[in-house]
Protein backbone atom coordinates (compact mmCIF):
# COMPACT_ATOMS: atom_id res chain seq x y z
CA UNK A 1 0.00 0.00 0.00
CA UNK A 2 2.79 2.43 1.11
CA UNK A 3 4.29 0.93 -2.00
CA UNK A 4 1.19 2.35 -4.62
CA UNK A 5 1.12 5.33 -2.71
CA UNK A 6 4.44 6.51 -3.26
CA UNK A 7 4.39 5.48 -7.18
CA UNK A 8 0.60 7.83 -7.64
CA UNK A 9 2.64 10.96 -5.36
CA UNK A 10 5.67 10.68 -7.55
CA UNK A 11 3.84 10.55 -10.67
CA UNK A 12 1.48 13.45 -9.65
CA UNK A 13 4.76 15.25 -9.11
CA UNK A 14 5.85 14.90 -11.92
CA UNK A 15 3.09 15.68 -14.11
CA UNK A 16 3.07 18.79 -12.08
CA UNK A 17 6.43 19.81 -12.92
CA UNK A 18 5.95 19.04 -16.41
CA UNK A 19 2.83 22.05 -16.40
CA UNK A 20 5.35 24.07 -14.75
CA UNK A 21 8.01 24.37 -16.85
CA UNK A 22 5.77 24.78 -19.66
CA UNK A 23 4.80 27.94 -18.29
CA UNK A 24 5.05 31.28 -19.54
CA UNK A 25 8.31 33.36 -19.05
CA UNK A 26 7.52 37.10 -18.46
CA UNK A 27 10.49 37.89 -16.83
CA UNK A 28 13.34 36.53 -14.37
CA UNK A 29 11.51 35.46 -11.41
CA UNK A 30 9.14 32.39 -13.92
CA UNK A 31 12.58 31.13 -15.22
CA UNK A 32 12.70 27.27 -13.60
CA UNK A 33 15.46 26.21 -15.26
CA UNK A 34 19.08 28.18 -14.62
CA UNK A 35 22.73 27.27 -15.96
CA UNK A 36 26.04 28.86 -13.89
CA UNK A 37 26.23 30.56 -10.74
CA UNK A 38 26.94 34.28 -9.26
CA UNK A 39 25.55 37.47 -8.65
CA UNK A 40 24.57 38.42 -12.15
CA UNK A 41 21.49 36.97 -14.13
CA UNK A 42 20.83 36.94 -18.03
CA UNK A 43 17.83 35.94 -20.33
CA UNK A 44 18.39 33.23 -22.92
CA UNK A 45 15.71 32.88 -25.76
CA UNK A 46 15.88 31.00 -28.66
CA UNK A 47 12.62 31.54 -30.90
CA UNK A 48 12.28 28.91 -33.57
CA UNK A 49 9.38 30.23 -35.33
CA UNK A 50 8.09 26.91 -36.95
CA UNK A 51 4.93 27.16 -36.47
CA UNK A 52 4.60 24.97 -33.56
CA UNK A 53 2.32 25.30 -30.38
CA UNK A 54 4.98 25.88 -28.33
CA UNK A 55 8.28 27.69 -30.61
CA UNK A 56 10.14 30.01 -28.09
CA UNK A 57 11.45 28.73 -25.08
CA UNK A 58 13.62 30.50 -22.19
CA UNK A 59 16.47 29.59 -20.15
CA UNK A 60 18.40 31.44 -17.33
CA UNK A 61 22.08 31.86 -16.90
CA UNK A 62 24.34 33.04 -13.58
CA UNK A 63 27.60 34.29 -13.34
CA UNK A 64 30.30 36.23 -11.79
CA UNK A 65 33.25 37.97 -13.36
CA UNK A 66 33.50 38.72 -17.06
CA UNK A 67 31.22 36.58 -19.57
CA UNK A 68 30.38 36.90 -22.75
CA UNK A 69 27.35 35.93 -24.60
CA UNK A 70 29.21 33.34 -26.48
CA UNK A 71 30.38 31.73 -23.18
CA UNK A 72 26.37 31.94 -22.11
CA UNK A 73 25.51 29.48 -25.55
CA UNK A 74 27.78 27.03 -25.06
CA UNK A 75 27.17 26.99 -21.36
CA UNK A 76 23.57 26.38 -21.42
CA UNK A 77 23.63 24.21 -24.43
CA UNK A 78 26.09 22.23 -22.89
CA UNK A 79 23.83 21.68 -19.64
CA UNK A 80 20.85 21.01 -21.43
CA UNK A 81 20.25 17.85 -23.05
CA UNK A 82 17.41 18.65 -25.23
CA UNK A 83 19.29 21.50 -26.81
CA UNK A 84 22.49 21.73 -28.86
CA UNK A 85 23.87 24.35 -31.00
CA UNK A 86 26.20 23.95 -33.88
CA UNK A 87 28.31 27.07 -33.44
CA UNK A 88 32.02 27.18 -34.88
CA UNK A 89 34.74 29.97 -34.07
CA UNK A 90 35.41 31.71 -30.87
CA UNK A 91 35.45 35.56 -30.02
CA UNK A 92 34.58 37.70 -32.77
CA UNK A 93 35.01 34.79 -35.34
CA UNK A 94 31.73 32.85 -33.31
CA UNK A 95 28.70 32.48 -35.37
CA UNK A 96 25.81 29.84 -35.01
CA UNK A 97 24.75 27.65 -37.60
CA UNK A 98 22.28 25.56 -35.92
CA UNK A 99 20.27 24.97 -33.22
CA UNK A 100 18.01 22.02 -31.99
CA UNK A 101 15.90 21.62 -29.44
CA UNK A 102 13.85 18.39 -27.92
CA UNK A 103 10.44 19.63 -26.53
CA UNK A 104 8.74 16.58 -25.40
CA UNK A 105 7.97 14.13 -29.10
CA UNK A 106 8.59 17.20 -30.93
CA UNK A 107 12.12 18.70 -32.07
CA UNK A 108 12.72 22.32 -33.38
CA UNK A 109 15.96 23.00 -35.70
CA UNK A 110 16.69 25.48 -37.89
CA UNK A 111 20.43 25.99 -39.99
CA UNK A 112 21.59 28.98 -40.72
CA UNK A 113 21.94 29.47 -44.46
CA UNK A 114 24.43 31.52 -44.80
CA UNK A 115 27.05 29.15 -43.68
CA UNK A 116 26.00 25.91 -44.91
CA UNK A 117 22.72 24.74 -43.96
CA UNK A 118 19.33 25.23 -45.88
CA UNK A 119 19.20 27.90 -48.00
CA UNK A 120 16.05 29.79 -46.77
CA UNK A 121 17.21 29.56 -43.04
CA UNK A 122 18.45 31.88 -41.27
CA UNK A 123 19.06 32.96 -37.38
CA UNK A 124 19.09 36.82 -36.35
CA UNK A 125 20.88 37.86 -33.00
CA UNK A 126 18.54 39.90 -30.92
CA UNK A 127 19.54 41.58 -27.40
CA UNK A 128 18.07 43.48 -24.67
CA UNK A 129 19.29 45.45 -21.48
CA UNK A 130 18.76 46.61 -18.25
CA UNK A 131 15.38 44.82 -18.05
CA UNK A 132 14.30 41.56 -14.92
CA UNK A 133 11.38 41.37 -17.51
CA UNK A 134 11.16 40.16 -20.57
CA UNK A 135 11.74 42.51 -22.92
CA UNK A 136 9.58 44.33 -24.90
CA UNK A 137 11.67 45.90 -27.58
CA UNK A 138 14.19 43.46 -28.64
CA UNK A 139 17.39 45.21 -31.20
CA UNK A 140 19.28 43.02 -33.54
CA UNK A 141 22.73 43.50 -32.50
CA UNK A 142 25.13 45.20 -33.90
CA UNK A 143 28.19 42.83 -32.68
CA UNK A 144 28.57 38.92 -32.61
CA UNK A 145 27.90 37.54 -29.55
CA UNK A 146 31.20 36.06 -29.12
CA UNK A 147 32.04 40.10 -28.79
CA UNK A 148 29.00 40.88 -26.58
CA UNK A 149 30.44 41.25 -22.92
CA UNK A 150 26.96 40.36 -20.94
CA UNK A 151 25.70 42.63 -18.60
CA UNK A 152 23.53 41.90 -15.10
CA UNK A 153 19.97 42.09 -15.61
CA UNK A 154 20.46 41.67 -19.78
CA UNK A 155 18.83 39.18 -22.53
CA UNK A 156 19.98 37.18 -25.70
CA UNK A 157 17.33 36.23 -28.08
CA UNK A 158 17.96 34.10 -30.92
CA UNK A 159 15.57 33.98 -33.61
CA UNK A 160 14.95 31.70 -36.93
CA UNK A 161 13.42 32.82 -40.03
CA UNK A 162 12.32 30.74 -43.12
CA UNK A 163 11.86 31.85 -46.83
CA UNK A 164 15.14 33.36 -46.99
CA UNK A 165 13.39 36.37 -45.00
CA UNK A 166 16.19 38.65 -43.30
CA UNK A 167 16.44 39.33 -40.73
CA UNK A 168 14.52 37.04 -38.91
CA UNK A 169 11.72 38.76 -36.53
CA UNK A 170 12.34 39.87 -33.08
CA UNK A 171 11.67 36.68 -30.61
CA UNK A 172 7.97 36.06 -29.29
CA UNK A 173 6.42 35.14 -26.21
CA UNK A 174 8.39 31.91 -24.83
CA UNK A 175 7.89 29.52 -22.44
CA UNK A 176 10.36 27.77 -19.91
CA UNK A 177 12.47 25.16 -21.36
CA UNK A 178 11.83 21.57 -19.67
CA UNK A 179 14.76 20.88 -17.30
CA UNK A 180 17.29 18.27 -18.13
CA UNK A 181 15.77 14.27 -17.48
CA UNK A 182 18.18 13.82 -14.65
CA UNK A 183 17.39 16.97 -12.48
CA UNK A 184 13.83 16.49 -12.87
CA UNK A 185 13.76 13.00 -12.34
CA UNK A 186 15.60 13.54 -8.75
CA UNK A 187 13.05 16.33 -7.49
CA UNK A 188 10.53 13.97 -8.38
CA UNK A 189 12.17 11.07 -6.71
CA UNK A 190 12.99 13.30 -3.65
CA UNK A 191 9.08 15.04 -3.55
CA UNK A 192 7.96 11.41 -3.72
CA UNK A 193 9.72 10.44 -0.82
CA UNK A 194 9.48 13.62 1.27
CA UNK A 195 5.80 12.68 1.09
CA UNK A 196 5.86 8.74 1.54
CA UNK A 197 8.13 9.72 4.80
CA UNK A 198 5.85 12.16 6.43
CA UNK A 199 2.67 9.69 6.03
CA UNK A 200 4.79 6.99 7.43
CA UNK A 201 5.91 9.13 10.62
CA UNK A 202 2.19 10.84 10.88
CA UNK A 203 1.50 6.53 11.57
CA UNK A 204 4.34 5.55 13.91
Amino acid sequence: MKIKSFVVTTFAAFCLLTIAHASPVTGFSDITTWVGSGSNQAGFVIDFNDGSTNETFAWGYRWDGVQTSEDMFRAITAYDVNLSGTAPGTGSGFYVNSITYIENAITHTSDNGAIGGTADEWWTYYTAEGSTSIPGSWTESAIGAGDRTLANNSWDGWSATIDNNYPSPAPGAAINAIPEPTSILLLVAGLGMFVWLRRASSRA
